[in-house]
């Protein structure tokens, strides 16, 4: 197993036991939508934490991993909207920091994105 799997294994473990749940079915929710995204499942783990979200389980976590997700996702301005609450609300400066790069990351992609140009069938002229 690579360093990295081991570390992001770790940061999962970490942020679980850290959160402090009030009701098994929310920390069962969230255990699968961290499955779900260290599998490369990013909508489902962003449906499972929007849903967490709506039930009441709005902390730094969910937000920072929603933003994780979108970013993923190639949804651009909804992990800015959640790394933006991250670096606003949270009282974790590791998690704030974090949050602060992703959204970098963002804004440098944002920067040299372009719409036109993409080799797709929608951009050329099409003919009877």
């Amino acid at each position: 197993m690579s360093a990295s799997k081991t570390i992001f294994g770790l940061a999962i473990v970490l942020v679980s036991f850290g959160a402090g749940w009030a009701e098994p079915t929310l920390s069962s929710q969230w255990s699968m939508a961290l499955r779900d995204y260290a599998a490369g499942k990013y909508a489902s783990a962003a449906a499972m934490l929007e849903d967490l979200d709506k039930k009441g389980l709005c902390n730094d976590n969910v937000h920072y991993y929603l933003g994780l997700c979108y970013q993923s996702l190639n949804q651009v301005a909804r992990a800015q909207m959640h790394y933006q609450w991250v670096y606003t609300y949270s009282k974790d400066a590791r998690l704030k920091y974090q949050a602060q790069v992703g959204w970098q990351q963002l804004s440098k992609y944002q920067a040299h994105r372009t719409y036109e140009g993409q080799g797709n069938n929608f951009d050329r002229p099409r003919f009877g």
